[in-house]
């Protein structure tokens, strides 16, 4: 299970993109481009990576360069997210995975509480996040993950101009999960060279030829499937707690491969 406490900074990585429902409500441009830095401390690590974000018609592409944790090498990773699924790709494997965003299982589903939240924030003060001049407003999120209940207190600069977020900082309570104690993360997204209505070519938002894409939905159902086959039955002691563990780090580890190092 020592992969299992990755799930979370997956999190933080998307959360700078806000979701909802209307998962892309806040961005106020028909289409834009722009940079983001991501700086991220949780109890293990601080990371800083900074990805290139692309925006037109509901539809965004993310890429990064990330440090695969199998190989310890840098490897360039792509995120799309269209109107139907969120697709993780690695160019150079050729591979990739997708959920629904109907799913439960999907990875982002969480953070769709994030625009609902929004809405009650409370503006706090005034000033710049890098050379836009900005409205500052603050709200917290809750959110469940398992059995664990996770607040994150979340501080934004809008623009003035528009309301664009800027910057924003997000810092986790400490929580417990799978019986783990873990202490509280902090995540700060900072934009910079937003080009405002940008021309995007629509073939950005599509997964390349040559990429072969795994459903994650597949495998979590049958990681599910087994575990009730086995409910009720007798196996030696420990056995369905293996085949939990098993069905939870197979679908983490798979979501994480080669997305962030350890």
């Amino acid at each position: 299970m020592k992969k299992f406490i990755l799930a979370p900074f997956l999190i933080f990585i998307l959360s700078s993109v806000i979701f909802s429902s209307d998962m892309f409500s806040y961005i106020p441009y028909k289409s834009a481009a722009w940079d983001n830095k991501i700086t991220t401390e949780s109890e293990n690590e601080k990371t800083v990576f900074t990805q290139k974000v692309w925006y037109k018609n509901k539809m965004m592409r993310m890429e990064q360069v990330m440090k695969n944790q199998m190989t310890g090498k840098k490897e360039k990773q792509v995120v799309i997210i269209t109107k139907k699924h969120v697709y993780i790709i690695t160019p150079s494997e050729k591979s990739g995975f997708k959920y629904s965003l109907d799913s439960k299982n999907n990875p982002v589903a969480s953070q769709m509480n994030f625009n609902k939240h929004r809405k009650n924030a409370k503006k706090t003060g005034s000033g710049k996040a890098g050379n836009v001049k900005c409205d500052i407003y603050e709200y917290t999120v809750s959110m469940d993950i398992g059995a664990s209940k996770i607040k994150t207190r979340v501080k934004e600069w809008r623009a003035k101009k528009d309301g664009f977020i800027i910057k924003s900082l997000s810092k986790t309570d400490p929580y417990k999960i799978m019986g783990r104690a873990i202490k509280g993360t902090t995540s700060i997204s900072e934009i910079s060279k937003l080009k405002k209505n940008k021309k995007i070519k629509d073939s950005m938002f599509k997964v390349p030829k040559g990429i072969e894409i795994k459903s994650m939905d597949a495998m979590m159902n049958q990681s599910y499937k087994l575990l009730k086959s086995n409910k009720g039955k007798k196996v030696p002691p420990g056995y369905m707690d293996s085949i939990k563990d098993k069905a939870k780090d197979d679908a983490v580890n798979e979501l994480m491969k080669g997305f962030m190092g350890d």
